[in-house]
C-alpha cells in the first residue's frame, strides 16, 4: 500500500474488523488461558497477525473462524513458550534444591471446576478444542472444517466421537465430590445437527 489513501482505507477496514470481532476473540482466548493477562496477550498477537495479513482475511461469516484459527496458533505458541519457561524454572529449582508445591493450586482449581469442565479436561486437547469451537464459539461444522482444513463430514464424525468420550468421562465422575458450580453449555454433550 503505497499511497496514504490505501493506508487509510486499510486502517478503516482493520478497525471495522477489530471493533466487530474483538470481544469474540477475547472470549475465545479467555476460555483457553489460565489468566486474563495471557488472554489479552493472545488477542493482541492475533490482531497483529490480522493487520499484517489484512488482504488474506476472508469476508462475511468466514472472518471470525479465520481469526479463531490465528488465535489457535498464537495460543499454541504461547503454551509452548510457557512450557519452556516452566521447564526452565523447574530445572533451576531442582538445581538449587528448591521444591514447588502446587497442591494448593490443584485444590483451588478442583474446587472451581464443574463435572463438565473436569470431564472436558480429561479429553485430549484436539477433542477439547473441537467441542469448545462447537459449544462456546458456536461455529458450524462447515466453519470448523474451513478452520481446521478438513471436510465437514470429518468434523461431524470427530465431534460425535468427542461428545461420546465426554459423556463417558462425565459418567465416571458422577458421585465424586462436588467440583463446583461453573455453568457450561449443554451443547458440549448434547449435539445438534449443525
Amino acid at each position: 500500500m503505497s499511497d496514504s489513501g490505501d493506508t487509510e482505507g486499510a486502517r478503516e477496514y482493520f478497525r471495522t474488523i477489530y471493533d466487530a470481532k474483538y470481544r469474540y476473540v477475547l472470549a475465545y482466548a479467555l476460555r483457553r488461558t489460565p489468566n486474563e493477562a495471557s488472554a489479552n496477550d493472545a488477542v493482541a498477537d492475533t490482531f497483529l497477525v490480522a493487520w499484517r495479513r489484512l488482504p488474506d482475511i476472508p469476508t462475511g461469516d468466514e472472518t471470525l473462524p479465520w481469526l479463531y484459527a490465528v488465535a489457535r496458533r498464537v495460543l499454541a505458541n504461547q503454551r509452548r513458550g510457557d512450557a519452556r519457561q516452566s521447564h526452565l524454572v523447574q530445572r533451576i529449582g531442582n538445581e538449587s534444591g528448591a521444591c514447588t508445591n502446587d497442591v494448593e493450586y490443584t485444590v483451588m482449581v478442583g474446587e472451581t471446576e464443574s463435572e463438565t469442565v473436569a470431564a472436558l479436561r480429561m479429553l485430549d486437547p484436539d477433542d477439547q478444542e473441537l467441542l469448545c469451537l462447537v459449544a462456546w464459539e458456536e461455529l458450524s461444522h462447515r466453519q470448523i472444517a474451513g478452520m481446521l482444513g478438513c471436510s465437514e463430514n470429518a468434523v461431524a464424525i470427530r465431534v460425535h466421537r468427542a461428545r461420546t468420550k465426554l459423556r463417558g468421562h462425565m459418567e465416571n465422575l458422577k458421585g465424586k465430590p462436588n467440583l463446583g458450580h461453573i455453568r457450561t453449555k449443554a451443547a458440549l454433550v448434547e449435539g445438534d445437527a449443525s
